[in-house]
């Protein structure tokens, strides 16, 4: 064989050298200035566990292209023939290509400092621009050999993760606490705990990060949730909450009033209207004037009895007309601004349905009043005629009621 000619044997051999050193360079090359030690990834706080780890190549740290999409909550899809990546995540979405420098980021042109590379069998991109392609923001720890990544995760995967964690038999709080301040919905986590029964400890330190546990209390107490509210109200609940819609519609007044919930008729339910008493509601004059609209005379006496004023004045919302009578909510009333006292709305009440199957209700609220300290001075001399009139034709039995009006002077 002369000097400077190369066989078909010695061509294979050299070939094949070389092959092999390629393949072995790749990995050390990949280590080079990390002192030769694995690189880390850890995504908002949590440490990474991939089956291919990341590499260092040429000054960028390389990692498996659906391992850390995966992390980042990425969809990703490959398509062999063309050897191109496409991602998305929310309105993001990323195409590149193996070998190519050029990206794609909604479209527009980006220049990767590597290009997607194929090492043992699985593609490698740089962290740093799909990191910061989909919003997240990356630190290189070059000490340690560490990646740190830190972005916005979806809401809906932290309450789920929350939710899940919830349902562990030992709930490791300060993870939950930790993912609502990430973005979890605090107060649907809170609710995930009270329906599943969670430890009172749990639901407090999700109060303590934004939850609020007055929210869904009227509603609670209207579908007679018992268990619930009472959690709430332990959660540090508001028992004096309102409602939205300008009805006044309080935790009490929805306690004290027949609903019907999801097609389901549901009764009054005096223990949750004490347990809300006990929790520290404060019956309002408004309260008087719904309970009044609905004729339950044991509820009425119940509010009188912790403290409702009944001289309170609210929003006139009964109207006498010469052949019917109207009734309105205190959000639908025709005039927001006539005021009237709670025992007037009673008398309207009773002159107006006295002579219908509630008359031993209606004229019993009006009877409660005057003996709870209602002052009749507001009342015309035409009301209380037609009131005591009624009232004797119906043989009502009520001494001190008839007594009342005469003293007032009607006649």
């Amino acid at each position: 064989m002369k000097p400077g000619k190369i066989t078909k044997t010695r061509r294979f051999v050299l070939v094949t050298t070389a092959s092999i050193l390629l393949l072995t360079t790749v990995p050390a090359i990949g280590f080079a200035g990390s002192n030769q030690s694995s690189i880390s990834v850890v995504i908002n706080e949590r440490k990474q566990q991939y089956d291919q780890s990341p590499v260092l190549l040429n000054g960028s740290v390389m990692v498996p292209l659906r391992s850390v999409f995966q992390s980042l909550e990425a969809n990703v899809t490959y398509d062999s023939k063309t050897r191109t990546i496409k991602s998305n995540k929310g309105e993001i979405s990323v195409s590149l290509q193996v070998g190519s420098k050029i990206a794609k980021v909604n479209g527009k042109e980006v220049t990767l400092s590597q290009p997607a590379t194929s090492i043992n069998n699985s593609t490698y991109v740089p962290i740093r621009f799909v990191s910061e392609a989909l919003g997240a923001e990356v630190k290189w720890d070059s000490k340690n050999n560490i990646v740190f990544i830190t972005y916005k995760e979806n809401p809906e995967h932290l309450s789920k993760l929350v939710e899940a964690e919830l349902l562990n038999n030992q709930i490791d709080v300060e993870k939950v606490a930790s993912l609502i301040r990430k973005g979890a919905d605090a107060n649907r986590a809170l609710f995930f705990a009270i329906d599943h029964g969670a430890p009172l400890e749990v639901g407090q330190a999700i109060v303590k990060c934004g939850a609020n546990p007055s929210i869904l209390l009227i509603s609670n107490v209207t579908s007679r949730d018992i268990t619930t509210v009472k959690m709430q109200l332990a959660l540090g609940a508001d028992p004096n909450v309102q409602d939205t819609t300008g009805n006044f519609f309080s935790p009490l007044t929805s306690a004290l009033n027949k609903w019907t919930v999801n097609g389901k008729k549901v009764d009054i339910s005096f223990e949750l209207a004490e347990i809300l008493l006990e929790a520290g509601a404060k019956p309002t004059p408004e309260d008087l004037a719904n309970i009044l609209i609905y004729r339950n005379s044991d509820a009425l006496k119940l509010l009188l009895d912790h403290g409702a004023d009944p001289n309170g004045i609210v929003t006139k919302i009964v109207y006498r007309g010469t052949n019917s009578t109207s009734f309105y909510f205190f959000g639908d009333a025709p005039d927001p601004n006539v005021k009237q006292k709670v025992i007037l709305q009673a008398i309207d009440q009773a002159i107006a349905t006295g002579e219908s199957e509630f008359k031993d209700d209606v004229f019993r609220n009006v009877e409660l009043l005057l003996k709870y300290g209602a002052s009749l001075d507001t009342v015309s001399q035409d009301q209380l005629d037609q009131l005591l009139q009624l009232a004797l034709k119906l043989g009502v039995d009520s001494p001190y009621l008839l007594n009342a009006l005469r003293t007032a002077g009607a006649k």
